[in-house]
């Protein structure tokens, strides 16, 4: 594809387009999605492709596109010879296959829909102005005892005995403060504040979308 005369250059690591590379993004995007940057003493020559659609195009050609290069556009950098260390991003099949297969339970729908109101969170501060830090936390508050009790509500479980305070001291030592007894009250308020809807919203839909991540979206 000939570049389109008022396509900007793809700057890698100026200034700029670290602090904010988006319309640099979106001039690619509309003027030259399949952009050549020429070697140039810092990096080796590379295709930098914009759109969705070549990028998933690309990362499914294996036969066309290599990852054992690596995450890096430096022709000398290290670390594209890891061996049994190499990551699974550097991987192309058949090595790639196997590793995948070993990880895929990590990365089923219920894993994965677990994870949507984050990602959501997250897309939503990116696009939203937002001042300060934002707590990436449910809208709802609960007690250990209610979450328990919820949870066993749900599978239809009784819950009936709490663990002693003293038992779980006695078996963790300080770790039980910190991990199982220590409590804080912390909200979205932000997110809240700036329009985010989160899809599991109070703590009795969360534990159905967590146990039923196949039911059909309302």
């Amino acid at each position: 594809m000939t570049a389109h005369p008022t396509a900007p250059a793809f700057e890698l690591r100026s200034g700029g387009s670290w602090r904010d590379p988006f319309p640099m993004y979106r001039a690619l995007r509309d003027h030259d999605p399949v952009h050549r940057v020429e070697a140039n003493g810092q990096t080796g020559s590379f295709w930098f492709l914009s759109r969705f659609e070549d990028v998933f195009t690309a990362v499914r050609d294996t036969d066309a596109f290599s990852s054992a290069h690596g995450l890096t556009v430096d022709p000398d950098a290290p670390g594209t010879q890891m061996g049994d260390a190499t990551p699974i991003v550097f991987m192309d099949p058949p090595d790639h296959t196997t590793m995948r297969r070993l990880v895929s339970a990590g990365f089923t729908p219920r894993q994965v829909t677990e994870l949507e109101d984050e990602i959501r969170a997250l897309l939503h501060l990116l696009d939203t102005p937002v001042a300060g830090p934002a707590n990436l936390v449910a809208p709802g508050t609960c007690r250990n005892v209610e979450f328990v009790r919820e949870l066993a509500r749900a599978l239809r479980r009784p819950a009936v005995l709490p663990a002693p305070a003293l038992a779980l001291r006695a078996v963790l030592g300080e770790m039980a403060d910190g991990l199982l007894l220590a409590s804080a009250r912390v909200r979205p308020v932000r997110l809240e504040e700036s329009g985010f809807t989160f899809r599991s919203p109070d703590l009795t839909s969360a534990i159905a979308e967590m146990l039923s991540p196949g039911r059909p979206r309302s």
